[in-house]
């Protein structure tokens, strides 16, 4: 084996497949450092699939110390005493467990009565055991806890107050992102010991349901949202840079978002998936996101979670309205340099879209309109508008129809955009106003591209796939292109380019 500078087997390291890696764990110390990383630089569990195994190797902090990223899924499903053979599967599983039927079944496998299998830890075990070594993880960035709906509150509330707090005291200075999901009585047990993360920048929380025959009782979410997440969110101020609300309910959020303070290094808002099938938009969120303005870059405004193609343009008359109330704040989307917008199909809507695009005018780097197929004169509009972007790169939108006049337009009008996404609308309009143009393929053979900086393209119809035919045309008029969608990247040495 040549004695080679450590630098050099990093760089080797860089030009291994990770499957050839593995096979080299035993080469030297620098493969076998890169293989323990890879295994537990990101760590994912739940408490009910966990072996003791594995939570011995993470007592060892030789091991621990290694991993950057960990993922927690709370599960815990109470023992039924009463009829222990409730179902087949259930009696499988007990007679699996039994010593004596397990013995005797693995006299007919393969290398005799010696048993592989490893046993899981109890839910106890593993909650006690990662408090305990918590201190071990010291280099953890990432952290996520959900919860599963088999949690049983009776049984894991006890072992769970501690548990965030065990974390803020081993890690807390150096986790920078944290996500949460659970009900908000589970919140109120993971925040209530009040753990603090001195270097926390980014924050996600979603909120579920609590199940209606839940043994808690009744829960006041408004109160726990205001009397326990929105002061550890404040705790957060000085150093929270994004905050991500996403609710799997009809939430109220007014009065939590009324509750949060100045965050000095704000950059990144998303609220996309904060309002589940609501008709009220909370009118805080307007003065939240203005009183940001300064330092706001990033933002990502509601959605109608599974209504976003509907026709029926009732349905969205409430986000309408609060966006046109939105917009009438001038100090919202002034220096935005990525926006995503659902404007709605209502009549407004348009209108809506164009004002934000020219507020943004001066900082725009990115848009995606999710949600309303536009036609081929709203197409134009909106073209026109986001010209005006001098510093925009990416575009994301969905179109009635696929022609050659649009990639005209955005060619001429917005040379300098390196990435577009459009999604085509496939349903048969009789005056022909949707899908692809069925000479689009013929047309694009007289078009060069030139003066086009665009480096990847994906067009997708909302169901199915472009043919072949017309992808290598739309790649053979593009010159500066190397992403085509999905399933065609380009190679341009093979396509004879």
């Amino acid at each position: 084996m040549p004695n080679l500078p450590p630098e050099v087997w990093l760089l080797v390291v860089q030009f291994t497949s990770r499957w050839d890696l593995f096979k080299l764990i035993g080469l030297n110390r620098v493969f076998f450092n890169t293989v323990l990383d890879l295994r537990w630089k990101r760590l994912e569990f739940s408490t009910a699939s966990i072996s003791y195994k594995t939570l011995g190797r993470l007592s060892d902090p030789f091991i621990s110390n290694r991993v950057e990223s960990m993922r927690i899924t709370l599960y815990l499903e109470e023992s039924n005493f009463e009829n222990p053979f409730k179902s087949l599967k259930e009696f499988y599983r007990q007679a699996r467990n039994n010593r004596i039927i397990r013995g005797a079944s693995n006299l007919f496998r393969k290398g005799g009565a010696r048993s592989t299998r490893l046993h899981n830890a109890a839910f106890t075990d593993v909650i006690n055991t990662i408090s305990v070594i918590s201190p071990n993880f010291i280099n953890i960035r990432e952290l996520t806890i959900r919860t599963s709906y088999n949690l049983s509150p009776l049984l894991s509330y006890r072992l769970l107050r501690p548990l965030l707090s065990s974390f803020s005291g081993s890690f807390g200075t150096v986790l920078q992102e944290l996500s949460l999901e659970g009900t908000l009585d589970e919140f109120r047990i993971l925040l209530g010991s009040n753990p603090t993360f001195d270097s926390l920048v980014q924050l996600n929380l979603l909120f579920k349901e609590s199940l209606p025959d839940s043994p808690t009782g009744h829960v006041d979410e408004n109160h726990i949202l205001v009397s326990v997440v929105a002061p550890f969110v404040n705790s957060l101020s000085p150093y929270l840079q994004s905050l991500s609300l996403k609710s799997y309910f009809p939430l109220d959020l007014s009065h939590f978002l009324t509750e949060l303070s100045t965050f000095p290094a704000f950059h990144t808002l998303d609220v996309r998936m904060a309002f589940n099938k609501t008709t009220n938009y909370p009118a805080s969120l307007i003065p939240f996101i203005g009183e940001k303005s300064d330092t706001l870059r990033n933002l990502a405004l509601p959605l109608i979670p599974f209504q976003r193609f509907s026709p029926d343009v009732q349905l969205q008359e409430a986000l309408s309205r609060w966006l046109l109330e939105f917009i009438a704040d001038e100090r919202c989307c002034s220096q935005l340099r990525t926006l995503e917008i659902y404007p709605t199909r209502t009549p407004a809507g348009l209108d809506i879209l164009l004002t934000c695009i020219r507020r943004t005018s001066k900082s725009l780097r990115e848009i995606h309109i999710r949600g309303r197929f536009f036609s081929s004169h709203e197409n134009k509009a909106i073209i026109d508008a986001l010209s005006q972007c001098e510093n925009l790169n990416t575009v994301s939108l969905n179109v009635c129809r696929l022609d050659i006049t649009l990639l005209d337009t955005l060619a001429s009008k917005i040379p300098y955009l390196e990435r577009i996404m459009m999604l085509i609308e496939d349903d048969v309009h009789d005056d022909g106003s949707a899908g692809i143009s069925s000479t689009l393929a013929d047309d694009l053979k007289e078009r060069q591209y030139t003066d086009w900086n665009l480096k990847e393209l994906t067009v997708k119809p909302k169901e199915g796939i472009i043919d072949p035919y017309t992808m290598s045309a739309l790649a053979g008029s593009i010159p500066s292109l190397r992403f085509l969608g999905k399933y065609y990247t380009l190679r341009r040495n093979q396509l004879g380019m």
